[in-house]
């Protein structure tokens, strides 16, 4: 009689059923991860959509420009697409002032003449139009059932101010 030994021991398979587990486990994870990051990556495109429309809205019509507008968030939810809200920052322009821009004090700078008390007069008249023309909005965009955020901003020009040129 002669023993035949073709077939794989029980350690063998349970070996290879093991290797096989692990691979199936991980697979399924990985792919569980995918859909996950799929379906954030969507919403995150979602965000950024409304985000651009509502700041290409902006653009078009810009609200009356003033102090009000800087004291608290303008709010609301979009019309078009239920369970998304907005939320629109508006901040002036600000240029820092013109002796630390210099890095120096004006008032114990023995070496400033008067090409310099002219270039000073000529950068706060700048100055004071650009902070009246120029703003700052930020655009929030929130996905109300998982509260992610996606926010966008830009300069907005306030076109009604003419701008205010003094003689030197």
């Amino acid at each position: 009689m002669k023993n035949d030994n073709r077939g794989f021991s029980l350690i063998e398979v349970m070996i290879g059923l093991a290797i096989f587990a692990v691979f199936i486990v991980t697979f399924m994870a990985a792919q569980g991860y995918n859909i996950q990051d799929s379906a954030t990556f969507r919403t995150e495109i979602r965000l950024r959509e409304l985000a651009m429309n509502r700041l290409n809205q902006l653009v078009l019509d810009p609200p009356e420009f003033g102090k009000g507008l800087t004291l608290q968030p303008d709010r609301g939810k979009f019309e078009e697409e239920e369970g998304y809200a907005w939320e629109i920052e508006y901040r002036e322009f600000k240029i820092p002032d013109y002796s630390k821009l210099r890095g120096r004090d004006e008032e114990e700078d023995p070496e400033a003449g008067p090409q310099d008390g002219l270039q000073k007069k000529i950068f706060e008249n700048i100055q004071k139009n650009l902070e009246k023309m120029i703003w700052q909005a930020r655009i929030t965009v929130i996905n109300e059932a998982t509260e992610q955020r996606y926010s966008v901003s830009t300069w907005l020009m306030n076109e009604k101010y003419e701008a205010q040129i003094e003689a030197f």
